[in-house]
């Protein structure tokens, strides 16, 4: 019996429609294949699915979500209401460390 490609798992799932990056020899960064491009599937490249980004989840506890509530409550048009909420939302989220700002990613 004939010996698999050493991609043979990268092939199927690329001709199943999968997003394929590619990383070459002593390059650490993975690129993507472009969609029109057929992969070479050359021996000395690694190849790998192209992850799914990963968002962060909250951890804001139900009385902090109720905190927040409370604090905008006040407020009648419920788009601004929304829109507090989330801002705050994000405010935790930045403080509690799940969300990282780069330099200058945030306007004064």
């Amino acid at each position: 019996m004939n010996k698999p490609h050493k991609h043979a798992e990268m092939i199927k799932a690329w001709a199943d429609g999968a997003e394929i990056q590619f990383r070459e020899p002593l390059i650490r960064d993975w690129k993507d294949i472009k969609c029109h491009l057929t992969p070479y599937w050359n021996d000395e490249c690694e190849y790998r699915i192209k992850p799914k980004p990963q968002y962060p989840k909250t951890n804001i506890s139900d009385q902090q979500i109720m905190a927040i509530w409370n604090s905008v409550s006040e407020l009648t048009n419920m788009a601004e209401v929304i829109r507090v909420m989330i801002n705050k939302a994000i405010v935790r989220a930045i403080e509690d460390g799940q969300v990282i700002i780069a330099p200058g990613q945030i306007e004064g």
